[in-house]
């Protein structure tokens, strides 16, 4: 039996076309030659979805089939307002009103495959701990006068980074504990990364420092736990990066802001 056909991208940042090395329509173009029922998006579509999100839902729509989507941090970025909000109540009323499957509210299941995920997010676990920073500096998001993670002027919430990142994985455990029997395999998307592995390391301190925002170990933890999650795919990195983790085959997709990538697998 012929499996079921997905097209993955992520990091398109709709909002900034003019960093692009195609045009739009290009890009639509390949995505229809692509012929895939099922587009996944993983995550950072537009910064600021209480701005652009439904225009970006709008052009995706003839192109893509079924749409699932989970939110990268860029969507919960704010100038003035709530990005739990934006979270839990912007994004679901957006996506059902364009027909979106949000994989952060539900999984999505056909026959004896399953898609789960969520944004995922960061606690520090992925620090260079040779680089020799202080703790209050990965918590304020910034190494003073050198370089600031911008997360830390757009994501407003009264989370803690780890607060957060407990969330996310209890909402992944959630959905693969409630998936039926007859689910065999279980392909994982997130935003953020779950594993090291799929990290670029470099000995710039800088980039070091940038890391601990990557993703966490934590989510990957919940995944290695599930023998039928088979497949992870993220983003956020923009680094094209695969290994194999404890039985499952992750990669980082690797779209960034000027190169698009459209990788479709069969499951």
């Amino acid at each position: 039996m012929a499996g079921l056909r997905f097209t993955l991208t992520n990091d398109l940042h709709l909002d900034l076309g003019h960093l692009w090395n195609e045009t739009l329509p290009g890009f639509l173009d390949r995505l229809e030659r692509e012929r895939s029922l099922r587009l996944i998006l993983a995550g950072d579509l537009v910064s600021f979805a209480e701005n652009r999100l439904d225009a970006a839902f709008r052009a995706l729509a003839p192109y893509g089939g079924q749409i699932l989507y989970i939110p990268g941090n860029h969507e919960l970025w704010t100038e003035g307002g709530d990005s739990r909000r934006i979270y839990e109540e912007t994004i679901p009323a957006l996506c059902r009103r364009h027909g979106v499957h949000l994989l952060d509210e539900a999984p999505w299941v056909e026959g004896g495959v399953a898609v789960v995920g969520n944004v995922g997010w960061y606690d520090y676990s992925f620090q260079n701990g040779q680089a020799g920073f202080p703790q209050e500096w990965y918590e304020d998001k910034r190494i003073p006068g050198q370089f600031e993670w911008m997360d830390r002027r757009y994501i407003r919430w009264s989370w803690t980074d780890a607060g957060f990142t407990g969330a996310c994985c209890r909402r992944l455990e959630a959905q693969l504990s409630g998936l039926p029997g007859t689910v065999e395999t279980v392909l994982a998307v997130t935003h953020h990364l779950p594993f090291p592995e799929l990290l670029v390391r470099k000995s710039d301190p800088q980039w070091s420092f940038g890391n601990a925002f990557m993703g966490s170990g934590r989510i990957g933890g919940v995944l290695r736990r599930f023998p039928r999650v088979r497949l992870l795919y993220c983003g956020h990195s923009h680094a094209a990066v695969r290994a194999e983790v404890g039985g499952i085959r992750a990669a980082s997709l690797g779209g960034n802001y000027r190169a698009k990538v459209l990788e479709t697998i069969e499951v």
